[in-house]
């Protein structure tokens, strides 16, 4: 476990540390991971083994049989879209330039050679595929149609993160950017997803047979719309499934893990600065369906809930917070009574508390306590 002092594990440029102290350093999007500052950012892959399943069962079907298949990938802002899709590209890319062992942190290494990995199958299914991953920007789908026109490769993988943007269902629609934005204007943006669902299901029947899509979203509605679409011409071409976030011992587990790797001041003495509603609400996210994004927040507004009070008055020399997880309000007040303890400020929920001693506790509870 982490130390409760300062000293996480990042070396500032010069051997200097962030001007804003007060401030948690995290990656608020994916794309930012490319920074220096971020490179000691861990990524764990354990909650991705669910659709790593979805993931190999399409891949599979469409290298062998030479056809074509369409992932629907959903998941709210925040649980890691962006992240798998560089993960899966930088996995395939790292296979591509170096490949002498299976690699148990390589995503592409766990979608294409199995749970357990089959190193043989990944070496075999490196060499024969390609992986491409799509840009927002005009003309991408006249670009990748010449690619796949000419290309060569058995299997090929094209990923659309933030599917849901005008560009790519204009283009996929044929639509110029006035015919779109009439449509959405009248509320008809269905008539040209119907479209998109029908330029898809003719390119995977032909210049972009040997293909997997890969689309992901945080609009489910829009995943199911297409999905409809796509069911009525081609039955089982594509499916829906939600990128999972880890369960809640695994997301502090990652969230703790990356505090200290990023930061000069540990996870838990970021914690200890937030008062008792901090705490509390960075249990409730923690524990909770929150994202990362949300988990580093909460985090984020503990520490710098501490700096707020430090440039108010001056530090508490003799501070001491109590906070019980799954013990009864009753129980623990109890307890304070006993040790004759009096708490200046105190925040009672049913299963989780918390208590603030500014004075006289240290005598009280000695080590004979």
């Amino acid at each position: 476990m982490a130390s409760r002092k300062g000293g996480g594990g990042t070396k500032f440029a010069g051997g200097l540390g962030p001007v804003y102290q007060q401030l948690l350093l995290f990656p608020e999007r994916a794309e930012y991971l490319t920074q220096a500052q971020y490179r000691d950012y861990r990524t764990r892959l354990d909650h991705w083994r669910e659709l790593s399943r979805e993931f190999r069962s399409a891949f599979q079907a469409v290298y062998e049989r030479k056809s074509g298949s369409v992932l629907l990938v959903h998941g709210p802002q925040g649980t890691g879209k962006t992240l798998f899709t560089r993960e899966l590209e930088d996995g395939f890319n790292a296979a591509s330039t170096k490949l002498t062992s299976s690699d148990p942190h390589n995503l592409w290494h766990l979608l294409s050679g199995g749970d357990p990995i089959d190193f043989s199958k990944v070496r075999e299914v490196t060499a024969r595929t390609v992986v491409r991953r799509i840009s927002a920007e005009s003309d991408w789908l006249k670009k990748e149609t010449a690619f796949a026109s000419s290309d060569v490769h058995a299997m090929r993988v094209f990923i659309i993160d933030d599917a849901h943007k005008d560009v790519f269902i204009r283009e996929l629609a044929e639509l110029t950017q006035g015919e779109y934005l009439r449509l959405k204007a009248e509320g008809k943006s269905d008539v040209a997803l119907e479209s998109v669902a029908q330029r898809i299901v003719e390119n995977v029947r032909g210049r972009f047979a040997r293909s997997l899509f890969v689309l992901l979203s945080n609009n489910r509605s829009f995943l199911e719309q297409i999905h409809g679409h796509l069911e009525q011409s081609h039955a089982g071409l594509a499916r829906v499934i939600d990128l999972p976030l880890p369960d809640a011992p695994l997301k502090e587990e990652i969230v703790r893990t990356n505090t200290n790797s990023l930061n000069p001041r540990s996870y838990w003495y970021c914690l200890d600065q937030g008062g008792p509603d901090e705490k509390v609400d960075a249990y409730k996210i923690l524990t909770g369906p929150g994202g990362f994004i949300d988990s580093f927040q909460a985090i984020d507004r503990a520490l710098s809930a501490g700096a707020a009070r430090r440039s108010g008055r001056p530090a508490n020399k003799n501070l001491l917070t109590l906070v019980t997880l799954g013990a009864e309000p009753l129980v623990v007040d109890s307890f304070i009574a006993d040790n004759e303890l009096t708490a200046s400020e105190s925040l009672r929920r049913r299963h989780v508390g918390s208590w603030l001693f500014r004075e006289s506790w240290a005598s009280v509870l000695g080590d004979d306590r």
